[in-house]
C-alpha cells in the first residue's frame, strides 16, 4: 500500500488482471476495494528454516498452477528467491524480479550471511536464465552486488524506486521559528543509523544551535535490526530528540521539518527520502548503496561517511546556520524528485518490462475485452 500501489494502478489501466499475493492484515480491504484480487499468504518475514522455504515455495507453486497468470511479479529478496523458484516450477510465461534492497544479508559482515550471498548470487543468475525473466533494481549497486552486467539493461534494469505522484506532495515553506527540526522517518531500525542521527545532534547542540531530532517511525519485530519500544524511549530520552511514533500524515512530517535525515548501512531507495524531496527538503544521508543513488553531494544535500559524527554534525550544522542554502538545496531536490521519481518517469518503465515480456511470450501484447491476459502480481 505505501510502495507498489501505483505499479499495480499502472497494469490494471493497462488491461492486466492484478491479483495480489501477500500477507493480508488491516489492508486487505483497502487493497480489495481497488479492484485487485488478493490471495492472503501467512508468510514471516525472518522465517529461514529450510522446511519453512520449501512450504512457501510449495504453497505458490500451487497458486500459480491454479490461477495460471502471465506474468509474476515478485518484490523483495526472499520473495525474489521463493517466488521466483515457483514461478519457474510452475512454468509461469514471464517473470519480473525485484530485490527492492538487498538489506540486512548483505549489510552484516559474518561468515554465515557470506555463504548465504552466495547461494543468493547462484539462484537469481539461474533465474536470469530463463528468456522471459528481468530484474528490476532500486540502485546500480544492488544490480553490480549480485553480479549482474553493470553496463546493460537487457534482463536487470535500474529504476528509481516505485514512483510517487507529484500533486501528492508539494513543496511547502520551512518553519520560519526556531529550533531547526531534522527528522528521521521510517522503521526504527539500528541500521537506519538513528543513533548515529541522535548523537550528531546532540554535538551540534553542545556548539550552541537551537537543532532538534524529530524519530517518526515504530519498531519492526520482524527484522532483526529492529529496536525495541523501551530502546527508542531511552534513546528519545535526551533533550532535543522526540519520537513521535507512527506518522499519520507524511506530508504533515515534513511541513514541521527543515531538514530530512537519514544515516542508513545500506538501502534499496529509500521511499521517505524522495517523499522528502518531493516536499523541498534538502537531505543529509549517507555515501551507501541506494542512498547515494539518491542525490549529489552539494547539490539536493550532503551525503556523509556512514558512522562519523564530526562529518555528520558538520553537514547538519551548516545546513541549520543557512537559511538560503537549505532553501536552494530543498529546491534542487524537488526538480530532482520530478526529473526522476515521479509515477510516470519510474512506472512506465517497469510496464513496458511488462509489455514486453508479454509480447515475447505470446508474440502480442495484452489486449482488453474477453481475451486479454491475466497480469498477477507477486507483492
Amino acid at each position: 500500500m505505501t510502495h507498489f500501489l501505483g505499479l499495480a494502478r499502472f497494469a490494471r489501466d493497462l488491461g492486466f488482471e492484478v491479483i495480489i499475493i501477500t500477507r493480508a492484515n488491516k489492508h486487505g480491504a483497502a487493497i480489495e476495494s481497488e479492484g485487485f484480487r488478493l490471495i492472503s499468504l501467512d508468510t514471516q518475514r525472518r522465517a529461514v528454516r529450510p522446511l519453512q522455504l520449501i512450504y512457501y515455495i510449495l504453497k505458490l507453486c500451487a497458486i500459480f498452477r491454479a490461477e495460471r497468470p502471465t506474468i509474476v511479479h515478485a518484490f523483495a529478496l526472499k520473495p525474489v528467491i521463493l517466488g521466483g523458484l515457483a514461478a519457474r516450477f510452475s512454468r509461469v510465461p514471464a517473470i519480473v524480479l525485484s530485490t527492492v534492497g538487498l538489506g540486512y544479508l548483505w549489510i552484516i559482515d559474518v561468515l554465515v550471511h557470506h555463504a548465504i550471498r552466495v547461494g543468493v548470487r547462484l539462484i537469481t543468475h539461474w533465474l536470469a536464465q530463463g528468456e522471459n525473466t528481468a530484474f528490476v533494481f532500486e540502485n546500480p549497486d544492488d544490480r553490480a552486488d549480485l553480479g549482474f552486467d553493470t553496463t546493460s539493461d537487457h534482463n536487470a534494469l535500474v529504476v528509481g524506486g516505485w514512483g510517487i505522484e507529484p500533486h501528492a506532495l508539494e513543496p511547502t515553506p520551512a518553519p520560519v521559528d526556531a529550533p531547526i527540526r531534522l527528522a528521521c522517518l521510517g522503521r526504527m531500525l539500528k541500521t537506519k543509523g538513528i543513533a548515529d542521527a541522535a548523537a550528531a545532534v546532540q554535538r551540534v547542540r553542545g556548539q550552541g544551535l537551537a537543532v532538534e531530532l524529530d524519530l517518526w517511525g515504530i519498531p519492526d519485530p520482524d527484522n532483526a535490526s529492529s529496536y525495541t519500544i523501551t530502546e527508542i524511549r531511552a534513546l528519545a530520552s535526551v533533550e532535543g530528540i522526540t519520537w513521535h511514533g507512527w506518522a499519520p500524515e507524511v506530508a504533515a512530517v515534513w511541513r514541521r521539518a527543515h531538514i530530512a535525515i537519514l544515516l542508513s548501512k545500506r538501502e534499496g531507495l529509500p521511499r521517505s527520502m524522495i517523499e522528502a524531496m518531493a516536499c523541498g527538503r534538502p537531505i543529509i544521508t549517507t555515501d551507501v548503496p541506494g542512498c547515494r543513488f539518491l542525490i549529489r553531494d552539494g547539490v539536493e544535500g550532503f551525503l556523509v561517511p556512514d558512522g562519523e559524527i564530526l562529518a555528520i554534525s558538520e553537514a547538519i550544522a551548516r545546513l541549520a546556520c543557512n537559511p538560503a542554502l537549505r532553501a536552494r538545496m530543498g529546491a534542487a531536490a524537488r526538480l530532482a524528485f520530478e526529473t526522476r521519481f515521479t509515477n510516470d518517469k519510474v512506472l512506465g518503465r517497469i510496464t513496458d518490462v511488462y509489455l514486453m515480456l508479454t509480447k515475447k511470450a505470446f508474440g502480442e501484447a495484452p489486449t482488453t475485452g474477453s481475451n486479454k491476459h491475466s497480469c498477477r502480481r507477486k507483492a
